[in-house]
């Protein structure tokens, strides 16, 4: 007879333990790449967002002889039937972004009086391109990946029912517009063709948007070839910087980067400034842009004190920048980056 021996085998506990520590060593490796590559790909999504509504820039204008697509619907004319006529532009711009959504989103419950005081422009210009696109509203392509928050919104039951927090009170029909709004915002020049004195400006807190005067004024119906510098000027931008970092700077921070959309349909990633200090005149790119009523003057200054719903501060409850490219000196030709503001009283 052969004597056998047994084999142990398990693992000793030593060699556990080493085993765990190569995956564990392995994890802290791979997540960080893995994190910079979701990173890079909502990045480049973003851009592709933007990239489109170039793309539409240049179809829309086409179609409709050189306009930049803003509201068309003008004062005191009745479009549809079950919207009365308005009597100013900005009115009409009112009935008009309910007519898109009554139709294109299929809500009937929006109405005209569910926004008084509305400035429509500023956050839902783009409704007139989904309009023309002939999309159904909501559209992610709106919103830009990294806006989780207002991506959430976009499930308009819920947000009704006070389930996409944080969030305004979606009860309210005042709000019954955040589900279809976009991250992307449109420099006032694009649609504001008034003269000094009459134009929409900010004054001083980031969400507060005013037209001087009763008439309110003239908007909509500017041209394409009015852009005097299509790749130097930016046509579209986010509210806040979304992609670098845990912070996210809004736009009229110096720290703010991001992707933006020029005239000519690029689409390029730039920091604003170096410095916001008063006074300072050290940026890397972009110039600081005018207050419209006052186009020989300084900048537009601008403290952002967020809403429940939109990306803390940086420094503390508040945080100050300029209007930068929201409000690019000379308007329309006007330059943001790469050369010295062109100084006049156009927009």
């Amino acid at each position: 007879m052969r004597m056998g021996h047994h084999r142990r085998t398990g693992f000793t506990l030593i060699e556990l333990l080493v085993v765990i520590a190569i995956i564990a060593l392995l994890i802290g490796i791979l997540l960080p790449a893995l994190a910079e590559a979701r990173r890079t790909s909502r990045l480049s999504i973003c851009g592709s967002n933007l990239k489109q509504f170039g793309i539409a820039t240049q179809s829309y204008s086409s179609e409709f002889q050189d306009r930049i697509w803003a509201f068309s619907w003008r004062a005191n004319k009745q479009y549809v039937q079950n919207i009365p006529a308005q009597g100013t532009d900005l009115l009409a711009a009112v009935a008009q972004v309910v007519d898109i959504f009554n139709r294109r989103a299929d809500r009937p419950d929006i109405t005209i009086a569910n926004f008084p005081n509305w400035i429509p422009h500023i956050l839902y210009s783009h409704v007139v391109l989904q309009d023309y696109w002939a999309a159904r509203l909501p559209e992610k392509i709106v919103v830009c990946p990294e806006d989780r928050t207002r991506l959430a919104w976009q499930d308009w039951r819920a947000f009704q029912q006070n389930l996409t927090q944080p969030q305004p009170a979606g009860n309210d029909p005042a709000n019954y517009r955040w589900p279809y709004s976009a991250s992307y915002m449109t420099p006032t020049s694009a649609f504001d063709r008034n003269t000094v004195g009459l134009r929409i400006y900010q004054a001083g807190v980031h969400n507060g948007y005013f037209v001087p005067g009763t008439t309110n004024g003239t908007l909509g119906n500017r041209k394409l070839g009015d852009v005097g510098f299509p790749s130097q000027k930016v046509h579209q931008h986010d509210l806040n910087a979304r992609h670098f970092g845990t912070k996210q700077p809004f736009f009229g921070m110096a720290a703010c980067r991001q992707p933006l959309l020029a005239y000519d349909g690029s689409v390029l990633v730039r920091k604003t400034g170096d410095n916001q200090a008063p006074g300072n005149t050290t940026f890397t790119d972009c110039n600081r842009g005018m207050q419209p009523n006052q186009p020989t003057g300084g900048p537009t200054p601008i403290s952002y004190t967020p809403s429940a719903w939109e990306p803390p501060a940086i420094t503390g409850a508040t945080d100050n920048g300029w209007g930068y490219y929201r409000w690019t000196r000379s308007g329309l030709k006007g330059v943001d980056f790469g050369a010295s503001e062109v100084r006049g009283n156009a927009y």
